[in-house]
């Protein structure tokens, strides 16, 4: 490898000039090989490469957006996913509103027998279609029949839901006696138009059920 002698061939100035602009100093000359290498020049405060060369192009990348068109098919298929899912949705809400209230009738019910047991009389509970909610009556007397001096406490039945069709012997009302046996084995209904569940009562032990 031939390399040519390490002088500068072109100096302008060894410091900044009179007026401070910035001083050019030119960096030996390569050669290998007969082929002369480009050297990179200083310029105090500025670096680059000698005159004649370039310095590599940084890359760009595309970048293309979404067009009018692609954007309303997107739109139009989210909205039919949405409409297809919203029919199940409100299928779901409705089904869980009348499992509750049938859980929280049950549970009502439930209650009412085990005072009647506690409290040693009866507690009686009357379904009220007419104004769709049921009483629960504490029967101090244990007499079957309600009146000023019994304690009422009055349930309405969650929106959207109905309690209807209450059997007990042809009665509309079931009373629990105080060792957890109740007068009649019957059922009462809870809709909510499309759908229905039953909750049944066994009068030799006083059990409820959700069917």
């Amino acid at each position: 490898m031939q390399v040519a002698n390490t002088r500068a061939d072109l100096a302008v100035g060894q410091s900044e000039n009179t007026q401070g602009s910035p001083t050019l100093v030119h960096r030996p000359r390569i050669v290998v090989r007969g082929t002369e290498l480009a050297s990179p020049v200083s310029v105090r405060g500025v670096s680059g490469l000698v005159p004649g060369t370039s310095p590599k192009e940084p890359e760009v990348r595309s970048q293309r957006g979404f067009t009018t068109v692609e954007l309303m098919i997107v739109m139009a298929m989210m909205g039919l996913v949405l409409a297809a899912s919203w029919g199940n949705f409100r299928s779901v809400l409705a089904h869980r509103r009348l499992s509750s209230a049938a859980s929280s009738l049950a549970t009502q019910m439930r209650l009412a027998r085990e005072r009647a047991v506690a409290e040693g009389n009866d507690y009686i509970v009357t379904f009220m279609t007419g104004t769709n909610s049921y009483e629960i009556w504490d029967d101090e007397g244990s007499d079957g029949s309600t009146g000023a001096d019994d304690r009422k406490f009055v349930h309405d039945m969650p929106s959207r839901t109905t309690v209807q069709n209450p059997v007990f012997f042809g009665s509309n009302r079931v009373i629990f006696h105080a060792d957890g046996t109740c007068n009649a084995s019957g059922a009462v209904e809870i809709t909510n138009g499309e759908l229905i569940r039953t909750i049944a009562i066994l009068a030799s032990t006083g059990k409820v059920s959700i069917q």
